[in-house]
């Protein structure tokens, strides 16, 4: 390991955020509840704004989603996201995203399914944890009618109890089509008169991604992205003589023009809900430029509706073989992108 850097604090500010949660009905239109393997329910976006600053990515975000949907849940959305200083992008990011820090436009369909269970024994399954919950909290309760997941309002560890006990073993199957697209000036020299020279340049990228949530709300995922971006040359100084003198002025500048890279990521991912904890451990391999990048982000901060939105993150890269640690405040984290 070549070093061990210690990133500044990325700050963020959450606006505007709703929880869609799906729900099946019996034969006579009762609401049931979603499934457990949806994790208590997926954490959606309908609307948000964030701002996160720190050294790898400082960026301000518009999310705008639409999700529909009762036995599977398909959602659709439209992301910008516009860095918000002209600062050096030389930090790379274990999960190998070649447009991080550039202006994108981010557009995604994703769809979870499911077969519901049937609804007469999922209610009655779920019905002893609805009893307890009211007696508990000195609620009004209908046994034929009130055993819903509106029961238990944000108390997401009874809500997960309810949904364990109606759908049992249940299983979802997630996936998710994303397209972005990139554009970004750069600043770089003449290779040959060393002027000052800018071009806009755009890249583009296309994911697919799926995913198996288990019962007890494990989520395994895997995807792959195909990418062309734009990667600057290294700084160097750049050197040329005062007119009618032997002394030469320096100054730091990148020669030439930004590659073009193209790469193809394959990557793994874990993602995990605790009540007091999430952890969504990422590995990615790129194998245009064979490099691996592995990043561990650790949540432990939340937000006054209980979501995740922060912690601490770890991320390896196998060709700068570099450590990176920071503490991140950010958007919440969503059970699937």
């Amino acid at each position: 390991m070549s070093g061990i850097r210690l990133l500044p604090v990325w700050v963020a500010i959450g606006l505007a955020g709703t929880i869609a949660r799906a729900e099946v009905f019996d034969g006579v239109g009762r609401p049931l509840p979603t499934a457990s393997a949806l994790g208590a329910e997926i954490n959606v976006v309908s609307s948000a704004a964030t701002i996160e600053a720190g050294e790898e990515n400082d960026a301000a975000t518009i999310r705008f989603a639409k999700t529909l949907g009762r036995r599977s849940k398909t959602q659709i959305s439209c992301e910008v996201s516009s860095p918000i200083d002209d600062g050096e992008r030389d930090a790379e990011l274990a999960t190998l995203d070649g447009m991080a820090g550039t202006l994108t436009l981010n557009l995604n369909w994703s769809g979870a399914f499911w077969t519901p269970p049937s609804a007469g024994a999922a209610y009655q399954a779920s019905l002893p944890i609805c009893q307890d919950y009211a007696q508990h909290h000195n609620l009004a309760f209908d046994p034929n009618n009130d055993c819903e997941s509106d029961l238990f309002g944000e108390d997401k560890a009874a809500l997960a109890r309810f949904h364990r006990a109606a759908f049992g073993t249940q299983l979802v199957y997630l996936t998710s089509i994303q397209f972005k697209a990139g554009r970004d000036t750069y600043e770089f020299n003449d290779p040959t008169s060393l002027e000052s020279q800018e071009d806009t340049l755009y890249g583009f990228s296309g994911t697919a991604a799926f995913g198996l949530l288990t019962h007890s709300d494990n989520l395994w995922s895997a995807g792959f992205r195909a990418e062309r971006s734009y990667k600057e040359q290294d700084k160097i100084d750049l050197c040329s003589p005062i007119p009618n003198s032997t002394t030469l002025v320096c100054e730091s500048g990148r020669l030439g023009s930004p590659d073009r890279e193209y790469e193809q990521v394959l990557y793994a991912e874990y993602r995990r809900f605790f009540h007091s904890i999430a952890i969504n451990p990422r590995v990615s391999h790129g194998f245009h430029n064979d490099v691996t990048g592995v990043d561990v982000p650790v949540y432990f901060l939340k937000d006054a509706d209980n979501g995740f939105t922060g912690g601490v993150r770890a991320g390896w890269r196998s060709d700068t073989d570099d450590l990176s640690v920071s503490v991140f405040v950010g958007a919440v984290l969503r059970l699937w992108d």
